[in-house]
Protein backbone atom coordinates (compact mmCIF):
# COMPACT_ATOMS: atom_id res chain seq x y z
CA UNK A 1 0.00 0.00 0.00
CA UNK A 2 2.84 2.19 1.03
CA UNK A 3 4.60 1.94 -2.47
CA UNK A 4 1.57 2.40 -4.32
CA UNK A 5 1.45 5.68 -2.43
CA UNK A 6 4.71 6.64 -3.32
CA UNK A 7 4.44 5.40 -6.51
CA UNK A 8 1.00 7.76 -6.83
CA UNK A 9 2.84 11.09 -5.28
CA UNK A 10 6.07 9.98 -7.96
CA UNK A 11 3.48 10.56 -10.65
CA UNK A 12 2.11 13.66 -9.39
CA UNK A 13 5.63 15.13 -8.73
CA UNK A 14 6.25 14.41 -11.98
CA UNK A 15 2.91 15.79 -13.36
CA UNK A 16 3.98 18.99 -11.45
CA UNK A 17 7.28 19.32 -13.28
CA UNK A 18 5.40 18.88 -16.79
CA UNK A 19 2.91 21.75 -15.73
CA UNK A 20 5.65 23.82 -14.62
CA UNK A 21 7.88 23.13 -18.38
CA UNK A 22 4.13 24.32 -19.68
CA UNK A 23 3.72 27.51 -17.87
CA UNK A 24 7.53 28.20 -18.79
CA UNK A 25 6.39 27.90 -22.54
CA UNK A 26 3.16 29.91 -21.83
CA UNK A 27 5.11 32.78 -20.59
CA UNK A 28 7.76 32.50 -23.76
CA UNK A 29 4.57 32.61 -26.34
CA UNK A 30 3.49 35.37 -23.99
CA UNK A 31 6.85 36.90 -24.85
CA UNK A 32 6.60 36.17 -28.97
CA UNK A 33 3.12 37.59 -28.86
CA UNK A 34 4.22 40.99 -27.14
CA UNK A 35 7.33 41.17 -29.71
CA UNK A 36 4.96 40.33 -32.64
CA UNK A 37 2.45 43.56 -31.17
CA UNK A 38 5.69 45.70 -30.95
CA UNK A 39 6.34 45.40 -34.48
CA UNK A 40 2.86 45.80 -35.97
CA UNK A 41 2.73 48.91 -38.93
CA UNK A 42 -0.37 49.93 -36.85
CA UNK A 43 -0.74 51.61 -33.68
CA UNK A 44 -1.68 48.98 -30.73
CA UNK A 45 -1.60 49.56 -26.55
CA UNK A 46 -3.07 47.74 -23.48
CA UNK A 47 -5.81 49.68 -21.64
CA UNK A 48 -7.11 49.61 -17.98
CA UNK A 49 -10.22 50.24 -16.63
CA UNK A 50 -8.74 53.63 -15.01
CA UNK A 51 -7.91 54.69 -18.87
CA UNK A 52 -4.10 54.35 -18.13
CA UNK A 53 -2.20 53.22 -21.19
CA UNK A 54 -0.05 50.22 -19.56
CA UNK A 55 1.87 49.57 -22.78
CA UNK A 56 2.73 50.93 -26.25
CA UNK A 57 3.94 49.80 -29.16
CA UNK A 58 6.36 51.26 -31.34
CA UNK A 59 3.99 52.67 -33.87
CA UNK A 60 2.16 54.17 -31.30
CA UNK A 61 5.37 55.95 -29.47
CA UNK A 62 6.16 57.20 -32.79
CA UNK A 63 2.39 59.01 -33.18
CA UNK A 64 1.83 60.09 -29.56
CA UNK A 65 5.25 59.76 -27.46
CA UNK A 66 6.16 57.90 -24.66
CA UNK A 67 2.96 56.86 -22.76
CA UNK A 68 4.52 57.20 -19.12
CA UNK A 69 1.03 56.01 -17.28
CA UNK A 70 -0.55 58.61 -18.90
CA UNK A 71 -4.80 58.30 -20.28
CA UNK A 72 -5.50 57.45 -23.03
CA UNK A 73 -7.63 60.37 -23.84
CA UNK A 74 -5.05 62.75 -22.68
CA UNK A 75 -1.87 60.96 -24.95
CA UNK A 76 -4.08 60.36 -27.72
CA UNK A 77 -6.60 63.12 -28.20
CA UNK A 78 -4.67 66.02 -25.51
CA UNK A 79 -8.03 66.17 -23.68
CA UNK A 80 -8.51 66.78 -20.06
CA UNK A 81 -11.45 64.15 -19.19
CA UNK A 82 -12.68 60.96 -21.06
CA UNK A 83 -14.26 60.66 -24.14
CA UNK A 84 -17.92 60.54 -23.91
CA UNK A 85 -19.52 57.70 -25.13
CA UNK A 86 -16.19 55.32 -25.88
CA UNK A 87 -16.78 52.03 -27.12
CA UNK A 88 -13.98 50.97 -25.89
CA UNK A 89 -15.44 50.70 -22.52
CA UNK A 90 -17.69 48.25 -23.59
CA UNK A 91 -15.37 45.59 -23.92
CA UNK A 92 -15.25 45.77 -19.87
CA UNK A 93 -18.94 45.55 -19.16
CA UNK A 94 -19.11 42.98 -22.39
CA UNK A 95 -15.96 40.97 -22.82
CA UNK A 96 -16.95 40.74 -26.20
CA UNK A 97 -14.17 42.50 -28.96
CA UNK A 98 -15.76 45.71 -30.71
CA UNK A 99 -14.96 47.56 -34.00
CA UNK A 100 -15.79 50.82 -34.74
CA UNK A 101 -14.41 53.80 -36.84
CA UNK A 102 -12.74 56.91 -34.77
CA UNK A 103 -11.21 60.53 -36.12
CA UNK A 104 -8.29 61.81 -34.54
CA UNK A 105 -7.12 65.47 -33.23
CA UNK A 106 -4.92 65.42 -36.85
CA UNK A 107 -7.44 64.52 -38.94
CA UNK A 108 -6.53 61.20 -39.66
CA UNK A 109 -9.43 57.95 -39.83
CA UNK A 110 -8.68 55.17 -37.95
CA UNK A 111 -10.87 51.95 -37.95
CA UNK A 112 -10.38 50.84 -34.40
CA UNK A 113 -10.68 46.66 -33.03
CA UNK A 114 -11.04 46.49 -29.20
CA UNK A 115 -10.20 43.15 -28.11
CA UNK A 116 -10.77 41.67 -24.17
CA UNK A 117 -6.80 40.96 -22.59
CA UNK A 118 -6.84 39.08 -19.55
CA UNK A 119 -3.81 38.67 -17.61
CA UNK A 120 -2.30 36.16 -15.90
CA UNK A 121 -3.77 37.63 -12.29
CA UNK A 122 -7.09 37.43 -14.18
CA UNK A 123 -6.43 41.58 -14.06
CA UNK A 124 -9.19 42.74 -17.58
CA UNK A 125 -7.36 44.83 -19.95
CA UNK A 126 -8.64 45.94 -23.43
CA UNK A 127 -5.88 45.38 -25.98
CA UNK A 128 -6.80 48.38 -28.60
CA UNK A 129 -5.25 47.72 -32.35
CA UNK A 130 -6.44 51.01 -35.09
CA UNK A 131 -5.45 50.90 -38.10
CA UNK A 132 -5.02 53.81 -40.43
CA UNK A 133 -8.08 54.03 -43.19
CA UNK A 134 -7.36 57.22 -43.79
CA UNK A 135 -7.36 57.01 -47.02
CA UNK A 136 -9.86 54.88 -47.51
CA UNK A 137 -12.57 57.42 -45.83
CA UNK A 138 -11.12 59.88 -48.66
CA UNK A 139 -11.71 57.79 -51.18
CA UNK A 140 -15.49 56.85 -50.12
CA UNK A 141 -16.10 60.33 -49.88
CA UNK A 142 -14.57 61.30 -52.88
CA UNK A 143 -15.82 58.40 -55.95
CA UNK A 144 -18.30 56.36 -54.04
CA UNK A 145 -18.19 53.62 -51.50
CA UNK A 146 -17.23 50.19 -53.23
CA UNK A 147 -13.22 50.65 -53.49
CA UNK A 148 -13.21 52.04 -49.78
CA UNK A 149 -15.04 49.15 -48.26
CA UNK A 150 -13.41 46.79 -50.35
CA UNK A 151 -9.87 48.13 -48.97
CA UNK A 152 -11.39 47.92 -45.46
CA UNK A 153 -12.37 44.23 -46.32
CA UNK A 154 -9.27 43.31 -47.12
CA UNK A 155 -7.42 45.27 -44.03
CA UNK A 156 -10.31 43.30 -41.96
CA UNK A 157 -9.60 39.86 -43.20
CA UNK A 158 -5.91 40.26 -42.91
CA UNK A 159 -6.81 41.22 -39.00
CA UNK A 160 -9.41 37.76 -39.09
CA UNK A 161 -6.26 35.73 -40.40
CA UNK A 162 -4.17 37.50 -37.39
CA UNK A 163 -6.76 36.41 -34.79
CA UNK A 164 -6.97 32.80 -36.14
CA UNK A 165 -3.77 32.07 -36.07
CA UNK A 166 -3.30 33.24 -32.67
CA UNK A 167 -6.30 31.31 -31.75
CA UNK A 168 -4.41 28.23 -33.24
CA UNK A 169 -1.57 28.62 -30.73
CA UNK A 170 -3.27 29.38 -27.71
CA UNK A 171 -5.57 25.93 -28.43
CA UNK A 172 -2.39 24.12 -28.88
CA UNK A 173 -1.24 25.71 -24.94
CA UNK A 174 -5.05 25.30 -23.49
CA UNK A 175 -4.99 21.88 -24.35
CA UNK A 176 -1.74 20.55 -23.02
CA UNK A 177 -2.60 22.38 -19.81
CA UNK A 178 -6.07 20.97 -19.81
CA UNK A 179 -5.02 17.40 -20.44
CA UNK A 180 -2.10 17.57 -17.90
CA UNK A 181 -4.32 19.28 -15.42
CA UNK A 182 -7.01 16.61 -16.04
CA UNK A 183 -3.93 13.82 -15.37
CA UNK A 184 -3.26 14.89 -12.44
CA UNK A 185 -6.49 15.87 -10.94
CA UNK A 186 -7.28 12.17 -11.70
CA UNK A 187 -4.67 10.67 -9.60
CA UNK A 188 -6.09 12.46 -6.36
CA UNK A 189 -8.86 12.13 -4.16
CA UNK A 190 -11.59 14.66 -3.56
CA UNK A 191 -9.81 15.77 -0.60
CA UNK A 192 -6.74 15.92 -1.62
CA UNK A 193 -4.65 19.35 -0.26
CA UNK A 194 -3.06 19.34 -3.70
CA UNK A 195 -6.60 20.40 -5.50
CA UNK A 196 -6.34 23.73 -4.70
CA UNK A 197 -2.94 24.17 -6.98
CA UNK A 198 -5.11 22.35 -9.81
CA UNK A 199 -7.98 23.76 -9.31
CA UNK A 200 -6.92 27.45 -10.63
CA UNK A 201 -5.14 25.86 -13.18
CA UNK A 202 -8.20 24.69 -15.00
CA UNK A 203 -10.65 27.73 -14.34
CA UNK A 204 -7.59 29.55 -16.07
CA UNK A 205 -7.67 27.26 -18.66
CA UNK A 206 -11.65 27.60 -19.56
CA UNK A 207 -11.52 31.30 -19.35
CA UNK A 208 -8.44 31.10 -22.19
CA UNK A 209 -10.78 28.58 -24.10
CA UNK A 210 -13.37 31.55 -24.37
CA UNK A 211 -10.96 33.80 -25.46
CA UNK A 212 -9.82 31.83 -27.94
CA UNK A 213 -13.68 30.99 -28.93
CA UNK A 214 -14.52 35.07 -29.51
CA UNK A 215 -10.91 35.23 -32.04
CA UNK A 216 -12.37 32.02 -33.74
CA UNK A 217 -15.95 33.60 -34.22
CA UNK A 218 -14.62 37.08 -35.22
CA UNK A 219 -12.24 35.45 -37.78
CA UNK A 220 -15.23 33.56 -38.78
CA UNK A 221 -12.77 30.44 -38.51
CA UNK A 222 -14.22 28.14 -36.25
CA UNK A 223 -14.42 24.61 -37.88
CA UNK A 224 -17.16 23.70 -40.20
CA UNK A 225 -18.99 20.25 -39.55
CA UNK A 226 -22.70 19.95 -41.17
CA UNK A 227 -24.45 17.65 -39.09
CA UNK A 228 -28.24 16.75 -38.65
CA UNK A 229 -29.09 19.52 -35.85
CA UNK A 230 -32.43 20.50 -34.16
CA UNK A 231 -32.55 24.70 -34.25
CA UNK A 232 -34.79 24.77 -31.02
CA UNK A 233 -31.52 22.61 -29.38
CA UNK A 234 -29.47 25.40 -29.93
CA UNK A 235 -31.84 27.86 -29.79
CA UNK A 236 -32.49 27.30 -25.84
CA UNK A 237 -28.95 27.16 -25.16
CA UNK A 238 -28.49 30.23 -26.53
CA UNK A 239 -31.84 31.70 -24.86
CA UNK A 240 -30.01 31.00 -21.65
CA UNK A 241 -26.59 33.18 -22.71
CA UNK A 242 -28.51 35.60 -23.93
CA UNK A 243 -30.51 36.78 -21.10
CA UNK A 244 -27.19 37.22 -18.62
CA UNK A 245 -25.98 38.94 -21.87
CA UNK A 246 -28.51 41.29 -22.74
CA UNK A 247 -29.49 44.29 -20.90
CA UNK A 248 -31.79 44.12 -18.38
CA UNK A 249 -34.22 45.90 -19.81
CA UNK A 250 -35.15 43.32 -22.57
CA UNK A 251 -37.44 40.21 -22.00
CA UNK A 252 -36.71 37.47 -24.09
CA UNK A 253 -39.33 35.32 -25.09
CA UNK A 254 -39.91 32.31 -27.23
CA UNK A 255 -42.53 30.15 -28.97
CA UNK A 256 -40.78 26.89 -30.69
CA UNK A 257 -43.01 24.73 -32.74
CA UNK A 258 -43.04 21.25 -32.00
CA UNK A 259 -41.40 18.13 -33.79
CA UNK A 260 -39.49 21.08 -35.38
CA UNK A 261 -37.67 19.33 -38.79
CA UNK A 262 -34.07 19.17 -38.78
CA UNK A 263 -31.63 20.91 -40.52
CA UNK A 264 -28.42 19.88 -41.91
CA UNK A 265 -25.63 22.15 -41.10
CA UNK A 266 -22.43 23.12 -38.46
CA UNK A 267 -24.30 24.43 -35.23
CA UNK A 268 -21.70 27.39 -35.69
CA UNK A 269 -23.19 28.71 -38.39
CA UNK A 270 -26.70 28.45 -36.35
CA UNK A 271 -25.06 30.21 -33.28
CA UNK A 272 -23.88 32.93 -35.38
CA UNK A 273 -27.45 33.60 -37.37
CA UNK A 274 -29.31 33.86 -34.16
CA UNK A 275 -26.83 35.78 -32.16
CA UNK A 276 -26.19 38.35 -35.33
CA UNK A 277 -30.13 38.84 -35.44
CA UNK A 278 -29.95 39.32 -31.52
CA UNK A 279 -27.53 42.06 -31.01
CA UNK A 280 -29.49 43.83 -34.03
CA UNK A 281 -32.47 43.89 -32.30
CA UNK A 282 -30.96 44.66 -28.64
CA UNK A 283 -29.59 47.49 -30.56
CA UNK A 284 -32.66 49.18 -31.91
CA UNK A 285 -34.35 48.97 -28.12
CA UNK A 286 -31.63 51.69 -26.91
CA UNK A 287 -34.40 52.46 -23.90
CA UNK A 288 -35.67 48.83 -23.57
CA UNK A 289 -38.25 45.79 -24.59
CA UNK A 290 -38.89 42.72 -25.71
CA UNK A 291 -37.30 40.23 -28.54
CA UNK A 292 -39.20 37.22 -29.20
CA UNK A 293 -37.78 34.02 -31.07
CA UNK A 294 -40.27 31.63 -32.79
CA UNK A 295 -39.52 28.29 -35.09
CA UNK A 296 -41.54 26.87 -37.75
CA UNK A 297 -41.93 24.27 -39.95
CA UNK A 298 -42.81 25.90 -44.03
CA UNK A 299 -43.63 24.16 -47.42
CA UNK A 300 -42.89 26.07 -50.21
CA UNK A 301 -44.40 24.56 -53.24
CA UNK A 302 -44.74 27.52 -55.61
CA UNK A 303 -41.45 29.02 -54.72
CA UNK A 304 -41.11 32.20 -52.23
CA UNK A 305 -41.56 35.90 -53.88
CA UNK A 306 -38.95 36.99 -51.48
CA UNK A 307 -36.41 35.24 -52.39
CA UNK A 308 -33.77 35.69 -55.20
CA UNK A 309 -35.16 32.09 -56.23
CA UNK A 310 -37.56 29.93 -57.09
CA UNK A 311 -37.27 28.06 -53.78
CA UNK A 312 -39.51 25.06 -53.45
CA UNK A 313 -39.42 22.55 -50.62
CA UNK A 314 -39.92 22.07 -46.75
CA UNK A 315 -38.03 24.86 -44.81
CA UNK A 316 -37.48 25.49 -41.13
CA UNK A 317 -38.25 28.86 -40.65
CA UNK A 318 -36.28 30.82 -37.51
CA UNK A 319 -38.68 34.30 -36.44
CA UNK A 320 -36.66 37.26 -34.47
CA UNK A 321 -38.96 40.21 -34.08
CA UNK A 322 -38.27 42.93 -31.59
CA UNK A 323 -40.62 46.06 -30.57
CA UNK A 324 -37.70 48.54 -31.04
CA UNK A 325 -37.30 52.10 -33.33
CA UNK A 326 -38.12 49.80 -36.83
CA UNK A 327 -36.76 50.84 -40.07
CA UNK A 328 -37.86 53.28 -42.64
CA UNK A 329 -38.31 52.06 -46.32
CA UNK A 330 -35.14 53.51 -47.57
CA UNK A 331 -32.75 52.06 -44.57
CA UNK A 332 -34.70 48.98 -45.39
CA UNK A 333 -33.48 48.63 -48.32
CA UNK A 334 -29.87 48.62 -47.66
CA UNK A 335 -29.78 46.84 -44.55
CA UNK A 336 -28.09 43.60 -46.65
CA UNK A 337 -24.98 45.40 -48.16
CA UNK A 338 -21.74 45.41 -46.51
CA UNK A 339 -20.84 47.51 -44.26
CA UNK A 340 -24.04 50.08 -44.45
CA UNK A 341 -24.97 51.40 -40.62
CA UNK A 342 -27.12 54.21 -39.56
CA UNK A 343 -24.70 54.04 -36.49
CA UNK A 344 -22.36 57.17 -35.91
CA UNK A 345 -19.08 56.93 -36.36
CA UNK A 346 -18.23 56.39 -32.27
CA UNK A 347 -20.94 54.00 -32.19
CA UNK A 348 -20.69 51.75 -35.60
CA UNK A 349 -19.11 48.32 -35.49
CA UNK A 350 -17.87 46.37 -38.90
CA UNK A 351 -21.51 46.84 -40.54
CA UNK A 352 -21.62 43.06 -41.39
CA UNK A 353 -23.85 41.51 -39.02
CA UNK A 354 -27.38 41.12 -41.63
CA UNK A 355 -24.58 40.69 -44.51
CA UNK A 356 -22.71 37.54 -42.86
CA UNK A 357 -26.47 36.07 -42.06
CA UNK A 358 -27.59 36.99 -45.54
CA UNK A 359 -24.52 35.16 -46.71
CA UNK A 360 -24.77 32.49 -44.20
CA UNK A 361 -28.46 31.70 -45.09
CA UNK A 362 -27.68 31.65 -48.96
CA UNK A 363 -24.73 29.17 -48.61
CA UNK A 364 -28.00 26.81 -47.20
CA UNK A 365 -30.69 27.45 -50.45
CA UNK A 366 -32.20 29.48 -48.01
CA UNK A 367 -33.40 32.85 -48.02
CA UNK A 368 -34.01 35.93 -45.23
CA UNK A 369 -36.95 38.44 -45.04
CA UNK A 370 -37.06 41.70 -42.92
CA UNK A 371 -40.56 43.33 -42.33
CA UNK A 372 -40.16 46.89 -40.53
CA UNK A 373 -41.88 50.47 -39.56
CA UNK A 374 -40.57 53.43 -37.73
CA UNK A 375 -41.77 53.12 -34.29
CA UNK A 376 -43.55 49.75 -34.74
CA UNK A 377 -40.19 47.04 -34.61
CA UNK A 378 -38.65 44.71 -37.03
CA UNK A 379 -39.40 41.41 -37.69
CA UNK A 380 -36.50 38.63 -39.76
CA UNK A 381 -37.57 35.79 -41.23
CA UNK A 382 -34.90 32.97 -42.13
CA UNK A 383 -35.69 30.23 -44.18
CA UNK A 384 -33.37 27.34 -44.02
CA UNK A 385 -33.85 23.94 -46.01
CA UNK A 386 -35.14 21.16 -44.26
CA UNK A 387 -34.38 17.43 -44.10
CA UNK A 388 -36.85 15.32 -45.07
CA UNK A 389 -37.27 13.66 -41.66
CA UNK A 390 -39.26 15.66 -39.43
CA UNK A 391 -37.81 14.24 -36.32
CA UNK A 392 -35.78 16.39 -32.95
CA UNK A 393 -32.35 15.62 -32.99
CA UNK A 394 -31.29 13.94 -30.55
CA UNK A 395 -28.06 14.62 -28.16
CA UNK A 396 -26.08 11.53 -28.05
CA UNK A 397 -25.07 10.39 -24.92
CA UNK A 398 -21.29 9.76 -24.50
CA UNK A 399 -19.78 7.41 -22.12
CA UNK A 400 -16.62 7.84 -19.71
CA UNK A 401 -14.71 4.75 -20.28
CA UNK A 402 -12.72 3.12 -17.78
CA UNK A 403 -9.11 2.66 -17.60
CA UNK A 404 -7.41 -0.21 -19.60
CA UNK A 405 -10.10 0.37 -22.12
CA UNK A 406 -7.44 0.35 -24.75
CA UNK A 407 -5.91 -2.95 -24.44
CA UNK A 408 -3.15 -2.59 -26.16
CA UNK A 409 -4.37 -0.76 -29.03
CA UNK A 410 -2.07 0.78 -31.12
CA UNK A 411 -1.67 4.39 -31.75
CA UNK A 412 0.13 6.46 -34.52
CA UNK A 413 -0.20 10.05 -33.03
CA UNK A 414 0.85 12.84 -34.72
CA UNK A 415 1.12 16.47 -33.72
CA UNK A 416 3.93 18.82 -33.97
CA UNK A 417 2.90 20.79 -31.08
CA UNK A 418 5.34 19.22 -28.06
CA UNK A 419 3.35 19.15 -25.52
CA UNK A 420 -0.16 18.53 -27.22
CA UNK A 421 1.43 15.57 -28.12
CA UNK A 422 2.74 14.58 -25.03
CA UNK A 423 -0.11 14.99 -22.71
CA UNK A 424 -2.27 13.34 -25.38
CA UNK A 425 0.01 10.70 -25.53
CA UNK A 426 -0.23 10.25 -21.84
CA UNK A 427 -4.10 10.52 -21.65
CA UNK A 428 -3.82 7.57 -24.04
CA UNK A 429 -1.46 5.62 -22.20
CA UNK A 430 -2.85 5.76 -19.16
CA UNK A 431 -6.30 4.22 -20.63
CA UNK A 432 -4.37 0.97 -21.72
CA UNK A 433 -3.35 1.92 -25.66
CA UNK A 434 0.25 1.63 -27.14
CA UNK A 435 1.14 5.15 -28.70
CA UNK A 436 3.55 5.79 -30.81
CA UNK A 437 4.47 10.31 -31.12
CA UNK A 438 5.47 11.79 -33.97
CA UNK A 439 6.31 15.67 -34.45
CA UNK A 440 5.59 15.38 -37.95
CA UNK A 441 5.27 13.47 -41.55
CA UNK A 442 8.88 12.38 -41.74
CA UNK A 443 8.92 10.89 -38.83
CA UNK A 444 5.09 9.15 -38.78
CA UNK A 445 6.61 7.96 -42.13
CA UNK A 446 9.43 6.54 -40.72
CA UNK A 447 7.53 4.78 -37.48
CA UNK A 448 4.94 3.53 -40.12
CA UNK A 449 7.55 1.96 -42.22
CA UNK A 450 9.91 0.21 -39.23
CA UNK A 451 6.56 -1.11 -38.26
CA UNK A 452 4.92 -2.41 -41.39
CA UNK A 453 1.78 -0.49 -40.81
CA UNK A 454 0.79 -2.44 -37.72
CA UNK A 455 -1.24 0.25 -36.01
CA UNK A 456 -5.22 0.39 -35.37
CA UNK A 457 -5.89 4.04 -35.67
CA UNK A 458 -3.96 6.83 -37.44
CA UNK A 459 -4.72 9.89 -35.34
CA UNK A 460 -2.82 13.16 -36.51
CA UNK A 461 -3.72 17.05 -36.25
CA UNK A 462 -4.91 18.67 -39.34
CA UNK A 463 -2.50 21.81 -39.85
CA UNK A 464 1.05 21.06 -39.20
CA UNK A 465 4.32 22.46 -40.85
CA UNK A 466 5.32 20.75 -44.21
CA UNK A 467 2.24 18.52 -44.80
CA UNK A 468 -0.73 18.64 -43.78
CA UNK A 469 -2.76 15.90 -41.68
CA UNK A 470 -4.71 14.85 -44.93
CA UNK A 471 -1.75 14.83 -46.65
CA UNK A 472 -0.20 12.58 -44.52
CA UNK A 473 -2.31 10.45 -44.48
CA UNK A 474 -2.58 9.60 -48.53
CA UNK A 475 0.46 7.43 -47.99
CA UNK A 476 0.35 5.49 -45.10
CA UNK A 477 -3.14 4.55 -46.31
CA UNK A 478 -1.64 3.56 -49.69
CA UNK A 479 0.16 0.88 -47.62
CA UNK A 480 -2.12 -0.05 -45.34
CA UNK A 481 -6.01 1.14 -46.69
CA UNK A 482 -7.68 -0.65 -43.40
CA UNK A 483 -6.43 1.43 -40.57
CA UNK A 484 -9.05 3.89 -39.50
CA UNK A 485 -8.35 7.70 -39.28
CA UNK A 486 -8.91 10.48 -36.83
CA UNK A 487 -8.34 14.07 -37.23
CA UNK A 488 -8.41 16.76 -34.82
CA UNK A 489 -7.35 20.21 -35.30
CA UNK A 490 -8.78 23.80 -33.32
CA UNK A 491 -9.28 25.57 -36.55
CA UNK A 492 -9.48 25.12 -40.10
CA UNK A 493 -8.65 27.68 -42.64
CA UNK A 494 -10.96 26.52 -45.40
CA UNK A 495 -14.06 24.80 -45.48
CA UNK A 496 -12.81 22.39 -48.46
CA UNK A 497 -10.49 20.69 -45.72
CA UNK A 498 -13.58 19.76 -43.41
CA UNK A 499 -15.66 18.58 -46.93
CA UNK A 500 -12.80 16.92 -48.04
CA UNK A 501 -12.25 14.37 -44.28
CA UNK A 502 -15.63 14.11 -44.70
CA UNK A 503 -15.36 12.58 -48.09
CA UNK A 504 -12.94 10.54 -47.51
CA UNK A 505 -14.89 8.98 -44.09
CA UNK A 506 -11.94 9.71 -41.63
CA UNK A 507 -13.60 11.12 -38.23
CA UNK A 508 -13.10 14.72 -36.54
CA UNK A 509 -12.23 15.71 -33.23
CA UNK A 510 -12.15 19.70 -31.98
CA UNK A 511 -9.67 20.96 -30.06
CA UNK A 512 -9.04 21.55 -27.20
CA UNK A 513 -10.91 18.57 -26.28
CA UNK A 514 -11.66 16.62 -22.67
CA UNK A 515 -10.19 13.55 -21.63
CA UNK A 516 -13.68 11.35 -22.10
CA UNK A 517 -14.42 13.15 -25.70
CA UNK A 518 -11.22 11.88 -26.91
CA UNK A 519 -11.45 8.38 -25.47
CA UNK A 520 -14.68 8.10 -26.67
CA UNK A 521 -13.14 9.41 -30.20
CA UNK A 522 -10.63 6.88 -30.41
CA UNK A 523 -12.60 4.27 -29.76
CA UNK A 524 -15.58 4.74 -31.89
CA UNK A 525 -13.05 5.31 -34.67
CA UNK A 526 -11.61 2.16 -33.92
CA UNK A 527 -14.41 0.22 -33.86
CA UNK A 528 -15.97 1.42 -36.91
CA UNK A 529 -13.27 0.88 -39.03
CA UNK A 530 -11.79 2.43 -42.44
CA UNK A 531 -14.80 1.67 -44.61
CA UNK A 532 -17.43 3.10 -41.93
CA UNK A 533 -19.94 6.26 -42.37
CA UNK A 534 -17.30 9.24 -40.85
CA UNK A 535 -18.20 10.65 -37.25
CA UNK A 536 -17.72 13.89 -36.03
CA UNK A 537 -16.91 14.64 -32.46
Amino acid sequence: MLKAELNCIGEIESLRAELERVKSELAAEKARFFEFIENLPFFAYLQSRDYSIRYANRKFRELYGEPAGRACYQAIRGRAKPCESCPTFQVFETREPVSWESSHPDGRSYQVFDIPFTAADGTLFVLEISIDNTQSVRLERESGSMLAKLMLSQKMGTLGALAAGIAHDFNNIISAIKMLNDLATGKIGAGDPLLKFLEPVRDSSERALSLVQQLLLYSRNKPVSPVPLNVNEISEELMNMLRHVLSEDISIETEFAHNLRQIKTDRNRIEQIILSLFINASEAMPAGGRITLRTGNMTEKKGSSGSEGNHRGNYVVITVEDTGTGMAPEVQRRIFEPMFTTKSDTERNAGMGLKMVQAIVNEHGGWIEADSAPGKGSIFRVHLAAMDEASPASSEKRCVLSTGVGRGKRILLVEDDKWVRKSTAMALSEYGYAVFEAAGAEEALSFFYREKGSFDLIMTDMVMPGRSGLELVTPLLDLNPRIPVLVFSGYLDDRLQMDEIIRRGYAFLHKPFEIPDLLNAVEDTISQGASSRPRQH
